[in-house]
């Protein structure tokens, strides 16, 4: 079978809603994942199928007290269906916050990472690709 690339990102903008809420805040937070990924998916509805990377970085606009687990559940949640079929697929994830006066080096930023960088207000930038094939020697 032939390997497809695969690659996409995408900032949400908005405080997270962490995995502990219910109800209609964790439903909305999760339509506007689905919503920010739909919107620069090249295909929409045709879901990647292999294991992926995601990565996550978080700005927020003020000190953040939530868990970066419970902060990731909903981010993939909101993913399935939209960008994989299922976040069964996520083999790996690479999560940071970066609170206020962090630095953060420029050098070969995506146009889309440097907008969440220089962005205002809460916002979380996201990258998903296929993940790398580990190799046994």
């Amino acid at each position: 079978m032939q390997r497809i690339d695969f690659s996409v990102e995408f900032v949400v903008a908005g405080r997270p809603v962490v995995a502990k809420k219910t109800g209609k805040p964790r439903d909305a937070w999760r339509t506007k994942v689905q919503n920010a990924a739909l919107a620069v998916l090249a295909n929409p509805g045709a879901q990647c199928e292999d294991p992926v990377t995601v990565t996550i970085y978080h700005f927020p606009e003020t000190s953040l007290d939530a868990d970066l687990d419970n902060i990731a559940k909903l981010l993939l949640d909101g993913m399935n269906q939209t960008v994989y079929q299922d976040d069964k697929q996520v083999e790996r994830i690479v999560m940071q916050k970066f609170e206020e006066l962090q630095v953060i080096s420029a050098d070969d930023l995506s146009d889309t990472l440097l907008d969440a960088v220089i962005g205002d207000g809460d916002r979380t930038y996201i990258r998903v690709e296929n993940t790398i094939p580990r190799e046994f020697g």
